[in-house]
């Protein structure tokens, strides 16, 4: 809602109109009351209770930003209703077979109902099941209706969305009808959710996103601001300590030898870590570019997840010097709306059994992602985001679906056959990460993140829990974001001239410098890990906010720099001791097969940690 709300208000100051569409419980199944959990024959109490959380949203923001409603309780009526009800009579088994208006409701309504069930439609679902993908599809089918009609009687410039829900999707079938422009908003997953940058887009998120990697070959060279090389790593910290609705696995936690001892590893094994994605969120994906005919170029080396997983349990039984831990993707258990993932099932019907070399790490084993990471000397990944998580930390990263949302590089590779697959794997199990792999994995994060994210940080706060904070467009925006709405400006056009006019002499250093700041910092979180005060800070906030009537800004947690040296000499630990002893700004990192001793102030941290051996490595060698 401050999203649209922001970009609302920018318009209005070039003399235009904004309308919201204002629901009071017309809409049968939306994607709040998912977020809430609620059942699938929803009371009406419990739908009462989630509309009066938005109500009050939508109230302030018509109230601040003088927005006009359109209230969906003139647009729907008992006749419509009867018409959309009627949808299901002569559908027969196949729901996906429904159509209304010529658009395939049937088809775009699996998008929700993947995204909250984690099943695919298909023809044995129970009955519970059943009755939730039926008000998925009248859902779908009333928002066509609904936009319709406003598009008759208001002839409206432009539709504007959130998200690319099925509701949104009938949005922009009624847009493609009668020829308005439609766009979608959403935020970048940087510390988890930042709400001050605004991807805007008109096509299929997944083409528009595809589109804009495939191009990174010809940016990759260039090197990045300071503030966005720093950020990198600020997102790192975040992800790996924080917690968000985009942040799956549970926080670090646990010494990384811990879990080395539980899963029985072999320390003369080079370590795999695998990260399956979340199957939903693809065929998700696929559903939405196929509704409107778009091109999908992704090309997959194994038709599914069970056939990868199987050729790797092959490939470790094989081979005497490698060992391989799975980890299932996190949304495939209970993180999301408790329902049990069909995938899940079928996971656990191939993969009984642990072997010596190939171990499982089930989606609600209470194991941190990030603390298998730690243990990885090479991460294999589908299309997960991990994937350039893990490359940004110096882990080589091995992917098995081109085309998609990773370039087939040398820091992440990408492999075109099983044949090369193969090959690949062999060949990255003996990839010496350099530094200038690092460096690429940090412009790859900023091509990725960034450069499609229209900024506007210094009005707009980046975190949008504080539902008290309504803000204005900023002046000196206002232009570009009527531009870009009109599509007369294009956010990644405009991010990249603006990227490259900021570049002076002297850029590549100030970049490697702020990398290399970067790395001291992570190490710094990752032997004094921030404590969990989330509870803590938000009840600090909420007082703050009632005591000034400002919402609190927090800075990150500063860095107390030091001067890092990595040794892989045992021998001379006496002299280090002595030595950051003498000198509190120094410590050094001493490597011991996989373990590493931080030996600061004269005091030994010890740590079973590859990842920490190869970053103090980079960050010696840079």
């Amino acid at each position: 809602m401050r999203g649209l709300a922001v970009l609302g208000e920018a318009v209005t100051k070039c003399g235009g109109r904004v309308l919201v569409a204002h629901d009071t419980g017309q809409m049968l199944r939306s994607p709040i009351m998912a977020m809430y959990k609620t059942s699938v024959s929803i009371s009406a109490k419990e739908k009462n209770k989630i509309h009066s959380v938005t109500e009050r949203n939508i109230r302030q923001v018509l109230r601040k930003y003088k927005f006009s409603a359109i209230e969906l309780s003139n647009l729907v009526d008992s006749q419509l209703i009867k018409e959309i009800d009627s949808l299901a009579d002569n559908a027969g088994e196949n729901l996906k077979k429904i159509s209304y208006k010529g658009f395939p409701v049937g088809q775009i309504a699996e998008f929700d109902f993947i995204l909250e069930t984690k099943f695919p439609y298909y023809s044995n679902l129970s009955r519970q099941h059943k009755e939730l993908y039926l008000q998925y599809i009248k859902n779908t089918a009333l928002a066509i209706a609904v936009t319709n009609n406003i598009c008759e009687k208001y002839n409206p410039s432009m539709l504007l969305t959130f998200n690319e829900y099925a509701q949104c999707q009938a949005v922009r079938y009624s847009a493609e009808t009668y020829k308005v422009r439609h766009m979608t908003l959403t935020y970048p997953v940087h510390f988890n959710i930042d709400s001050s940058k605004f991807l805007i887009w008109k096509s299929s998120y997944r083409r528009w996103m595809t589109d804009h990697i495939r191009k990174w070959n010809g940016f990759k060279n260039t090197p990045v601001a300071e503030k966005h090389a720093a950020a990198s790593w600020d997102d790192s910290i975040f992800r790996m300590y924080g917690t968000g609705s985009h942040i799956f696995s549970m926080r670090k936690k646990k010494d990384p030898g811990l879990i080395f001892s539980e899963l029985q590893l072999d320390s003369k094994r080079k370590t795999i870590i695998v990260y399956t994605s979340s199957q939903e969120e693809r065929r998700c994906a696929e559903i939405a570019m196929k509704a409107w005919g778009e091109n999908n170029p992704a090309t997959d080396v194994f038709p599914n997840h069970i056939e990868w997983l199987s050729m790797l349990r092959d490939y470790s039984a094989k081979k005497d010097d490698v060992q391989i831990v799975v980890r299932v993707h996190p949304r495939e258990g209970f993180r999301q709306f408790g329902f049990d993932s069909q995938h899940l099932r079928k996971l656990k019907a191939r993969f009984k059994k642990n072997t010596p070399n190939f171990k499982i790490v089930w989606p609600d084993d209470p194991i941190s992602s990030y603390d298998l990471m730690e243990l990885a000397d090479v991460c294999l990944i589908s299309w997960s985001t991990i994937g350039q998580e893990a490359a940004r930390v110096g882990i080589p990263v091995l992917s098995c679906v081109g085309n998609m949302y990773y370039p087939n590089d040398d820091f992440i590779q990408v492999a075109a056959n099983l044949k090369e697959y193969k090959e690949k794997l062999d060949s990255i199990l003996k990839m010496d990460y350099k530094w200038e792999h690092l460096v690429k994995a940090i412009r790859f994060y900023h091509w990725r993140t960034f450069i499609p994210s229209l900024d506007l940080g210094k009005a707009i706060p980046a975190d949008f829990d504080d539902h008290s904070v309504w803000p204005k467009a900023p002046p000196s925006a206002t232009k570009v974001i009527n531009d870009i709405l009109s599509g007369e400006n294009d956010p990644i056009k405009y991010n990249i001239r603006k990227w490259q006019e900021s570049l002076s002499a002297g850029a590549s250093r100030r970049e490697a410098k702020v990398i290399k700041e970067g790395i001291r910092r992570f190490l710094d979180n990752i032997f004094y890990p921030p404590r969990n005060t989330d509870m803590i800070f938000r009840l600090w906030r909420y007082a703050w906010r009632k005591i000034t009537g400002n919402s609190l800004w927090v800075p990150k947690r500063s860095l107390r720099d030091y001067r890092l040296e990595y040794t892989e000499d045992l021998s001379q630990m006496d002299s280090l001791i002595k030595k950051t002893k003498d000198n509190p700004k120094l410590r050094v990192l001493v490597r011991d097969g996989l373990r590493v001793v931080l030996v600061n102030k004269g005091r030994l941290l010890h740590r079973v940690s590859p990842m920490v051996i190869r970053l103090a490595r980079l960050h010696n060698n840079a």
